[in-house]
């Protein structure tokens, strides 16, 4: 990691670690923190991190704001991204199907 990423790093790491007692807050924050550290980890830092913090409260950050393959890593160590399941609407499908045919022996 270069000088400045490390110079970077200490001022997030600085204004990461403010104490919170919102809720709403503390869960952005510790986002903040899982993607930061799994960004430490990959060796390079990306949006929003590749950027001295701004002043001020953080903004909102979600999983979809990590890049890909953190995003993944992130989602599979605490479940946060569910992959949708698609037996729900084959089940919706099969319904329709069900009605089509009943509807077209009452006729």
């Amino acid at each position: 990691m270069s000088r400045h990423d490390q110079i970077r790093l200490k001022h997030w790491l600085e204004k990461l670690s403010i104490h919170i007692t919102n809720t709403v807050w503390r869960q952005n924050r510790d986002l903040y923190l899982r993607i930061l550290n799994e960004m430490v980890l990959d060796g390079e830092l990306t949006k929003p991190f590749n950027q001295s913090p701004h002043e001020g409260p953080l903004p909102k950050i979600t999983i979809y704001d990590a890049p890909y393959p953190i995003r993944v890593r992130l989602g599979e160590d605490n479940g946060k991204i569910e992959r949708r399941s698609h037996s729900k609407s084959k089940s919706k499908h099969s319904h329709f199907q069900s009605r089509k045919n009943s509807t077209a022996d009452q006729i």
